[in-house]
């Protein structure tokens, strides 16, 4: 997942302002930093850690879980930076 694509597909071409510009990229950042840190840990799966072995590097794949979470994270927070008119106006 891209958070800029993401909010491509949320936002079609709306015109954000440099400040939201600005909340896209620490919202980037912020996916980033919290992918990496589930591609190096674990997987929280009822299975249990040896559900999703890692690979040589350590890394592993996102459950379908955490790739959902992550997503609904990301969607929560492009729509938080918006202003109410630009809301209304991706409902409308």
């Amino acid at each position: 997942m891209n958070v800029f694509a993401m909010a491509t597909r949320m936002l079609g071409d709306m015109q954000l302002s440099a400040g939201q510009l600005a909340q896209l990229r620490a919202i980037d950042r912020n996916f980033q930093q919290r992918l990496y840190t589930l591609l190096n840990s674990p997987p929280v799966d009822a299975r249990g850690p040896a559900a999703s072995p890692a690979n040589a590097r350590g890394e592993r794949e996102l459950t379908a879980s955490e790739a959902s979470e992550l997503n609904a994270m990301v969607a929560s927070e492009i729509l938080a930076m918006l202003t109410p008119e630009q809301r209304r106006l991706l409902r409308e």
